[in-house]
C-alpha cells in the first residue's frame, strides 16, 4: 500500500520501513504515529534520530535482530504537520474517524506483507485495534493477543519503556524478547 485517500486530511502517507531480511523473520513493529521530521528528512533518517529508535534498537538487539530484520510502520500513516513556524512544531493529532480508517489501511498492509508476528506499541494503537475488548491496555501489556489471526505482542510505547524502567517494564521487555526469539 503506497497511499491513502480515506480521510479529508490524508496526505504525506508513509508505509514505513521494510527491512531487507524481513522475509526470514516475519516480524512487524507497529508504532503509533510519525512526525513531520519524516517529511523533511525521510522516514528512516528521521526515525533514527528519535529516542524511540534507541529503545527499539535495544529491544531488537536483545532478540538478535536489527531494523533490517523487521517491518517498522506506524498505525497512523499520514503526517498532519502543525504550525511549522512555531518553535515547538507540534504536529496535529488525528481525529477519531481518521483512526478508524487506519484500521483498514493497517489490515491491507498486513495482508500485503503477511507478518508472522506483530508487536503493537502504546495505548493508542491497542485501543484502536482492540477497542471493543473488555481488557484494558494496562491489563494486556506484556501479553500476546491475536489480531487477524496473527499473534500481536502488546507493549508500552518505547519511550515509556525508556524513561520509566521498573520491574513491570522489565517484565514486558523480557516477555517481548522471548516472544521474538520463539
Amino acid at each position: 500500500m503506497k497511499s491513502c485517500t480515506l480521510c479529508e486530511r490524508a496526505g504525506h502517507f508513509n508505509e514505513g520501513l521494510i527491512g531487507k531480511n524481513y522475509s526470514e523473520t516475519g516480524v512487524m513493529f507497529v508504532l503509533h504515529i510519525s512526525d513531520s521530521r519524516a517529511l523533511r528528512e525521510g522516514y528512516v533518517k528521521a526515525y533514527k534520530k528519535t529516542n524511540t529508535a534507541q529503545t527499539v534498537d535495544k529491544m531488537l538487539k536483545n532478540a538478535n535482530l536489527t531494523l533490517d530484520d523487521i517491518v517498522l510502520t506506524n498505525f497512523y500513516k499520514c503526517i498532519i504537520p502543525g504550525d511549522t513556524n512555531s518553535s515547538k512544531n507540534k504536529d496535529k493529532i488525528p481525529w477519531k474517524k481518521e483512526y478508524k480508517n487506519c484500521v483498514g489501511v493497517l489490515d491491507a498492509q498486513i495482508q500485503e506483507i503477511a507478518p508472522k508476528k506483530i508487536v503493537l506499541f502504546g495505548s493508542p494503537v491497542y485501543n484502536n485495534l482492540f477497542g471493543d475488548s473488555k481488557e484494558k491496555f494496562e491489563e494486556a501489556v506484556g501479553r500476546v493477543k491475536f489480531f487477524r489471526n496473527i499473534g500481536a505482542f502488546i507493549s508500552y510505547h518505547p519511550s515509556g519503556l525508556r524513561f520509566k524502567w521498573n520491574a513491570e517494564k522489565k517484565r514486558v521487555q523480557d516477555n517481548l524478547t522471548e516472544y521474538l526469539l520463539n
